[in-house]
């Protein structure tokens, strides 16, 4: 009997598999509250603006009075958009593989080569009685090599696979962008008399704008890093999952790759095996979970692009 490769004996294992723990909805929790809270975070910030610029409103009116300023009150809008997000269910559903390894006989007939006794020719042999002979032939017998098919067998750990339906979702961030919208009067003053309260009020009524644009320019940048810090982390969810999906079908095709090796080795041809149960294809096999991982994964890669491509709208809208 023909021995093939003792570590070519795979143990018997199934493979099964398991999302990691939690859940892209609870995991990223933080993140979308952080950017919830943008909301309302800078409302302190700018109810302090407002209340400076009242009091420079109600301390140049005194001096308007003494016509050291001239004072006029101008409105200014601050008009930007921030991130409203809604969480879409994305739903994939992947065929994984699930090996067991099962111990089958493998048959075929294996070309031996046997030495035969041949006749390879005659030689006579004379007899003779006094005057009369006779003549008698003798067979030339010879070991000579001749090839027969002797049927061989061998038990192996054969990997089968069925391709079980295992649904996967996640939560893809879908944002909205609500127009938030803020003013404040902002003086304008004329200095009559450049006496030093006048200089120092007109220099704060500057600041007051100033400010305001600066706090603006802040609730974008805050805003944008939120949003980006949702994305990542939905997407590090998804790239975890893909890591596993992965690996399932990595550990199928290793397993094959072995069992086709050994079997190659023991003088069979893993296209067409013999065995107890009937002919088994390992290579096309192969393919079909080969054909299967690309599948799978790629349902994967188009959510991750879905989640990229949403990021670069909703920053481009934050920061416009």
């Amino acid at each position: 009997m023909t021995r093939y490769p003792k570590a070519a004996l795979l143990a018997a294992t199934t493979m099964t598999f398991i999302p990691t723990s939690g859940s892209a909805q609870t995991i990223c929790d933080d993140k979308v509250a952080a950017m919830a809270a943008l909301e309302t975070g800078y409302k302190d910030e700018q109810a302090a603006l407002q209340t400076e610029g009242e009091a420079i409103e109600k301390a140049g009116g005194n001096l308007s009075i003494s016509g050291t300023v001239e004072m006029k009150m101008k409105e200014q809008r601050w008009v930007f958009h921030l991130p409203s997000m809604t969480m879409k269910i994305h739903a994939m559903s992947l065929d994984l593989p699930q090996t067991t390894m099962t111990t089958r006989a493998i048959i075929w007939d294996n070309p031996t080569i046997v030495m035969r006794p041949t006749k390879t020719g005659q030689y006579p042999r004379f007899k003779c009685h006094g005057f009369r002979c006779t003549v008698e032939w003798k067979d030339i017998i010879t070991n000579l090599p001749h090839t027969e098919m002797r049927r061989q067998s061998i038990s192996m750990n054969i990997p089968e696979f069925r391709m079980d339906r295992t649904d996967l979702s996640t939560k893809i961030p879908e944002f909205q962008m609500k127009r938030q919208e803020w003013k404040i009067n902002i003086p304008e003053f004329t200095l009559h008399d450049v006496k030093a309260e006048a200089r120092t009020l007109q220099d704060r009524g500057k600041k007051l704008g100033e400010s305001a644009d600066a706090l603006t320019g802040t609730i974008k940048t805050k805003a944008a890093e939120a949003s980006a810090g949702v994305y990542a982390c939905y997407r590090t969810d998804l790239s975890d999952k893909r890591q596993q999906v992965a690996a399932q079908f990595d550990g199928a095709l290793t397993q094959l790759d072995g069992a086709i090796v050994s079997i190659r080795a023991a003088g069979v041809d893993p296209t067409a095996m013999q065995t107890d149960t009937g002919v088994l294809n390992l290579v096309s096999e192969r393919q079909r979970i080969e054909s299967e991982r690309g599948e799978a994964l790629k349902q994967i890669d188009d959510s991750i692009k879905t989640i990229d491509d949403q990021q670069l709208v909703a920053t481009a809208a934050i920061i416009a």
